[in-house]
This record gives structure tokens, sequence and C-alpha cells, in this order.
């Protein structure tokens, strides 16, 4: 995901719920749970979550977008922890999605 002079994609800001599976390093779905977005883009997603995940680990993702659930793949770039030591940080660049839920992304771009 780089640093933000390095970015491809617009991000914006936005709180929205995310169910997810992860699947371990052999693609064997380990842990099941929801969390919320900090920032989405068209390419990719941060997440805070409780708990961190290896780097390079896959997620299945449902994202809340307004009154739309968008259904993604992606793969786990980097896990920070935040400064509170109490949470992380997932940035996850979209591996799997659909031209219509890209679309449907840009056009909350606009909503929000």
């Amino acid at each position: 995901m780089g640093e933000i002079k390095d970015r491809k994609f617009k991000r914006i800001e936005s709180l929205n719920l995310v169910t997810f599976t992860h699947y371990d390093s052999e693609m064997n779905p380990d842990y099941e749970g929801a969390a919320r977005t900090l920032d989405i883009s068209e390419n990719g997603i941060l997440l805070e979550f409780f708990r961190d995940f290896p780097d390079g680990t896959f997620m299945d993702m449902e994202v809340a977008l307004h009154d739309t659930i968008i259904k993604v793949k992606g793969r786990i770039v980097r896990c920070t922890k935040q400064e509170t030591g109490e949470k992380f940080n997932l940035g996850i660049q979209f591996t799997e999605i659909s031209n219509e839920n890209r679309e449907l992304i840009k056009n909350f771009f606009s909503s929000e």
C-alpha cells in the first residue's frame, strides 16, 4: 500500500462494517470475524481489528457501503500495531473484485 505519495488510487477515510474469513498460509480458513474500515480505495482497504495476521495471507470480505454489500478477496500487505497498542491496522490489497463492485466503490467516493 506504500506511502501516500506512491499510491495510484484515491483513498477516502470511511468507517464501514466488514465481515471476513481469514486463511492461513496453506489457504485453510482459520478465523472468521468482523472489523471496520479506516479507509478504502478501488485497489484496497485499511481495516482496524483487535488482532494481527501475517503479511501475505488472504481474506474473503463482505464490506458494507451504505446499503450495499460488496464481496472481495484480498491479500494482507501490512499489519501494524496502533500507537495505543490495543488494535492493529491491516492493509489489504484486493486480489479479486468484480468490475461491478469496483464501480460501486467509485460511486461510494462521490457520495461521501
